[in-house]
C-alpha cells in the first residue's frame, strides 16, 4: 500500500501536518507532547528509518534535545516486541520503612541529633529523613529540633 511514490508522498504530508499541529505542545514537553512524539517514534519505526535518524529529524524538527538517542532506542526496542503503547506505566512509590512516629520520638528524646545520625542509624537516605522531618514538622534550630512553626 505504501510502495507507491503516491502513498508515501500522502503519508509523507500527513505526517508533517501532524507535526505542525502538534509543534507548540511538543516544546510545553507535558504528557500530551510526550504521546505525540512517541507517535512519531512508532511512525518512523514502521517507515524503517533507525533511531540515529529518527533522533536527528525529531530534534531538528523541534528544537535541540527535545529528545535523546537513548530514549528513541528504547522506543524502538518496545516496538520491536510488539507494543504501541505510547503512554508511561505508572510507577508507585516504595512505601516508607521510616515511620514520622519512631522518627518524631527519636528527635524528641536526643534533641541534638543530626540528619547524618538519623541516617546512619535508620539506614535510609538523607532526602527520607530530611522529607519526613518536614512531614513531623521539626527543623532544627540551635543545635535541637524544634518544632516548625
Amino acid at each position: 500500500m505504501l510502495d507507491s511514490p503516491k502513498s508515501r508522498l500522502h503519508v509523507d504530508i500527513y505526517i508533517i501536518a501532524m507535526i505542525s499541529v502538534y509543534h507548540h505542545l511538543i516544546l510545553k514537553t507535558n504528557n500530551a507532547a510526550k504521546r505525540d512524539i512517541r507517535a512519531i517514534m512508532l511512525y518512523e519505526f514502521k517507515r524503517g528509518n533507525n533511531a540515529a535518524k529518527t533522533t536527528q529529524q525529531i530534534n531538528e524538527t523541534f528544537g535541540e534535545n527535545v529528545v535523546s538517542y537513548s530514549t528513541v532506542q528504547r522506543w524502538f526496542k518496545k516496538s520491536r516486541e510488539g507494543s504501541e503503547d505510547f503512554e508511561n506505566k505508572k510507577r508507585e512509590k516504595p512505601e516508607s520503612i521510616l515511620e514520622n512516629d519512631v522518627l518524631r520520638e527519636i528527635v524528641e528524646i536526643i534533641p541534638s541529633t543530626t540528619v547524618s545520625e538519623l541516617t546512619r542509624e535508620l539506614n535510609v537516605s538523607k532526602s527520607t529523613v530530611s522529607r519526613h522531618l518536614q512531614e513531623i514538622e521539626k527543623t532544627k534550630k540551635l543545635n535541637r529540633w524544634i518544632p516548625h512553626n
